[in-house]
């Protein structure tokens, strides 16, 4: 009978990654809107709800969905959050001001530091608790 748990072979379940890192973007999408609607989608504090909320489901799914080591699974839906979301701001900032690939200038190295780590935290816990809700150890 094979090992639950081999020394050796992949220890990231990528198809749960991806999963989870749709859900976590489906979730900001659709939370951005809202705020949008609502006219708080500039407010710095709603925004980073939306992130840790974001992060936090899709952590959960990827976690729930993993054989294994819940809270690595939710981090890495986080680090491709962050990465996208540097993608989209960059080619959002190029389209306005003209000039491709740009910067966003109103916002603060300290802010965006503060929404990665936001970011993190959300799928980090979103991990633990996907591998908790099924029963499984979460690192």
């Amino acid at each position: 009978m094979p090992d639950k748990y081999p020394a050796y072979g992949a220890l990231v379940d990528w198809a749960a990654v991806v999963a989870g890192f749709v859900v976590a973007l489906v979730t900001f999408v659709l939370l951005s809107l809202l705020a949008a609607i609502g006219g708080v989608a500039t407010v710095a504090w709603v925004i980073a709800v939306i992130s840790f909320l974001a992060t936090l489901f899709g952590g959960w799914v990827a976690a729930y969905l993993a054989p294994s080591n819940g809270l690595f699974h939710g981090t890495l839906v986080a680090v491709l959050m962050i990465t996208a979301l540097v993608l989209l701001t960059a080619f959002a900032a190029g389209a306005v001001t003209g000039a491709g690939i740009g910067i966003s200038v109103g916002t603060t190295a300290a802010a965006v530091f503060v929404d990665f780590i936001i970011l993190l935290i959300g799928g980090a816990i979103g991990g633990w608790l996907g591998a908790m809700s099924v029963g499984r150890r979460p690192i």
